[in-house]
């Protein structure tokens, strides 16, 4: 959903790290975080002026509906960073257990 990659492995290292497109995706979510905002400061201005309930619940709706995306987009990011948390730790315990084995 949503067109995630997962981490990549640098092909020199073998070491695992996050794949470029998770900063364009803080972008979005954040994106998301701020028309949701707009939408919700425009239905109460929308109400408060013109006491309009049909159109301020819409605004509302389309409200909900943008920070739910967002917050799901941002959830599934965080799934995908724990990941690469631990294969980079995996990682590291690996290359920590190779260099003792030299010893």
């Amino acid at each position: 959903m949503f067109g995630f990659r997962d981490y990549v492995i640098n092909p020199r290292s073998g070491r695992p790290e996050p794949h470029v497109s998770w900063q364009a995706e803080r972008v979005i979510t954040w994106t998301g975080w701020v028309i949701a905002f707009a939408f919700t400061a425009g239905a109460a201005y929308n109400y408060k002026k013109w006491g309009d309930l049909e159109g301020a619940a819409t605004m509302l709706g389309g409200a909900v509906l943008v920070s739910t995306i967002s917050f799901a987009r941002r959830s599934m990011l965080q799934r995908k960073q724990q990941q690469y948390r631990e294969a980079v730790d995996a990682y590291e315990a690996a290359l920590s257990k190779a260099a003792h084995g030299r010893h």
